[in-house]
């Protein structure tokens, strides 16, 4: 049945293409203390995206896209400051940012073994010298005899080159200033697991039978100021007819 499926379909490629754009007035009104001087600005920020999937057989199924955005006004942070000296000064951002994003995925199923394998990359650089690169890796297993039953194992990789502008001390003199953590170079390691299952297992019927619950584990190790985590979340799908 699955290979004449893809007979039918395999020339089946979708494009898909969209657009947006917004425009945000930016205040500090809720900054207390000597530091936080009183400010009103913009953003305003257009944005472009295109994405390509192919299905190349019928277990197999690969996809790639674009995404293009554009950033002109206040984007640095109204209640952040940046030692300078022995002074505390606002941050300096640049007040244009052109940001690109490349990315690809595959996706590939194991009847064989009730499971799928998900690989992918992306690659992301800036106007400000920020440059990224982020594989992943996916599992995901059925356990369930009716799919009612699944386990997800994940690791994803993540290095990135800081902004230009990045310094480990500042100058009165500099025209750009940041504290923002997410500027700087690092790189990062994360594991997560993810159990998740209908209602059905537990032996619930109707409704509830047909819920479907999730736990999901992660693990970050990364070497920025944040320091490494560890996270948990649990959530739950309840179905309705309307």
């Amino acid at each position: 049945a699955a290979s004449d499926v893809y007979k039918r379909q395999e020339k089946n490629t979708v494009v898909a293409v969209s657009g947006g754009a917004g425009h945000d007035t930016i205040t500090n009104a809720g900054a207390q203390g000597p530091f936080s001087a009183q400010l009103e600005d913009t953003l305003s920020t257009v944005l472009g995206a295109t994405s390509v999937s192919q299905l190349l057989s019928p277990n197999l199924v690969v996809s790639a896209g674009y995404d293009l955005s554009y950033l002109r006004g206040y984007q640095q942070n109204p209640y952040r400051t940046v030692i300078v000296g022995s002074d505390l000064i606002a941050e300096r951002h640049p007040e244009t940012r052109t940001r690109h994003a490349v990315a690809a995925t595959g996706k590939w199923y194991l009847p064989e073994a009730s499971a799928t394998a998900i690989a992918g990359y992306r690659f992301y650089a800036d106007s400000w010298g920020v440059l990224a690169h982020t594989p992943e890796l996916r599992l995901v297993k059925i356990l369930g005899e009716d799919d009612d039953l699944e386990a997800t194992v994940r690791y994803r990789f993540h290095w990135q080159r800081r902004a230009d502008f990045v310094k480990r001390e500042y100058r009165m003199t500099d025209e750009y200033l940041t504290d923002d953590e997410k500027l700087v170079s690092f790189t990062s390691h994360t594991l997560e697991a993810k159990l998740a299952l209908l209602g059905a297992v537990l032996g619930f019927s109707g409704t509830l039978g047909e819920a479907r619950g999730e736990l999901i584990l992660q693990y970050v190790d990364q070497n920025n100021r944040f320091g490494n985590a560890i996270t948990a979340q649990a959530a739950l799908t309840l179905p309705f007819e309307y």
